[in-house]
């Protein structure tokens, strides 16, 4: 899903006419994916298909998820049941030959929605793939619901970058113009201090 709009570049850019739609449509679609890359992430979660993500615990008592915010309601999955409150945590028991995944008592942790941490409420042990968290994360499959800062950074990127069309390289386009592909798009260093909060580290 793109992360801003034409109607919100046109009017960002004070243009009225549509001698320059296809090039920003095109433009649009390239700088979401350059956001996306950068920030090592997709911001708009699949309900059919939630995240696994597992943890080696060495002592710590918070955990991080990988896509965030988290998604709170209960969700009926196909194969997977009932995932209370959009997410499932479980803990190793068994042995390496015979590993046996255990739901953790929901008494024994908090979860930061908005942010993906999960706060345990005792240290955790030093295992290989001790937790196993079954969640989803992201954003609806609506620009509505992204971060208005988020559709602002978009914005302005692909602002920048058709400011400096000529500079940055175009390595196609068609004579119609409605197949761009654009070269060397650039973040400058404002834009990424803002999207850092939106990084994706593990």
């Amino acid at each position: 899903m793109d992360l801003t709009t034409l109607a919100r570049v046109k009017e960002y850019l004070d243009i009225s006419s549509v001698t320059h739609d296809s090039l920003l449509t095109n433009l649009i679609t390239s700088v979401s994916a350059q956001i996306k890359k950068f920030c090592n992430r997709e911001f708009v979660y699949n309900i059919t298909a939630p995240i696994t993500q597992y943890f080696d615990t060495d002592g710590e008592e918070e955990l991080f998820l990988s896509d965030f915010p988290l998604l709170s309601t209960s969700v009926q999955h196909a194969t997977l049941g009932l995932i209370t409150n959009g997410i499932r945590l479980q803990y190793q028991s068994g042995t390496w030959d015979n590993i046996t995944w255990v739901d953790y008592q929901k008494s024994a942790y908090i979860v930061d929605y908005e942010t993906g941490k999960i706060i345990f409420s005792s240290k955790l042990p030093k295992i290989k793939r001790y937790i196993k968290v079954i969640f989803f994360g992201g954003y609806t499959n609506s620009i509505s619901q992204l971060p208005v800062d988020l559709i602002q950074i978009a914005t302005e990127l692909v602002t920048l970058n058709f400011n400096n069309r000529k500079s940055q390289g175009i390595s196609n386009m068609s004579t119609e113009g409605q197949s761009v592909t654009f070269n060397n798009l650039s973040i400058d260093k404002e834009l990424k201090n803002r999207l850092i909060k939106y990084i994706k580290y593990n």
